[in-house]
């Protein structure tokens, strides 16, 4: 038996070429245990602990793009309130103006529209109301006057359809 034993070596060293035995042993020892690794990589986690960092890495990446349009839409709103507030400033300043300067004539209502509510229109206004014309043929097409008229202590300033103005001698 150790004789064929000492011929099965040298035969295998020959077919070998000079890897010793023992080294073969070991890398093929080595591959097993890679290949085992590789079978076993669904139960030691490996899928799930990829997920779970997939998963993550999307919630943060949806959190920061978040907190950036909050910032981008507080931006926008402060800058809507300022441009409101100033285009609030230029109207009630124009409105003084315009309460302040002189009429041209004035004119007596005669109808009023059916719909006529826009935020430049004279609003509060009854048939047979006396206006004072402060700037003609205003607005779209021309086809408004810029009236003036004083109501229970109030001055109150707008466009009135010209068709439903008739004006004093």
């Amino acid at each position: 038996m150790s004789l064929f034993r000492s011929f099965s070596r040298s035969a295998a060293s020959r077919i070998r070429g000079s890897i010793p035995l023992h080294s073969h042993r070991q890398h093929s020892k080595r591959l097993m245990s890679t290949h085992n690794n590789l079978s076993n990589w669904r139960t030691n986690g490996i899928p799930e602990m990829s997920f779970g960092a997939i998963l993550l890495s999307a919630v943060a990446i949806d959190q920061m793009l978040q907190s950036r349009e909050e910032v981008s839409r507080k931006n926008m709103l402060s800058e809507l309130e300022v441009a409101i507030q100033d285009d609030e400033r230029k109207e009630q300043f124009g409105s003084r103006i315009i309460a302040s300067k002189e009429k041209l004539f004035d004119c007596i209502v005669r109808r009023l529209p059916k719909y006529f509510d826009g935020s430049k229109s004279l609003t509060d206004v009854e048939l047979g109301d006396k206006v004072s014309v402060v700037e003609e043929f205003v607005g779209s097409d021309k086809m408004y006057h810029l009236c003036r008229i004083e109501k229970n202590g109030n001055t109150m300033v707008g466009w009135f359809p010209i068709s439903c103005l008739e004006k004093l001698q």
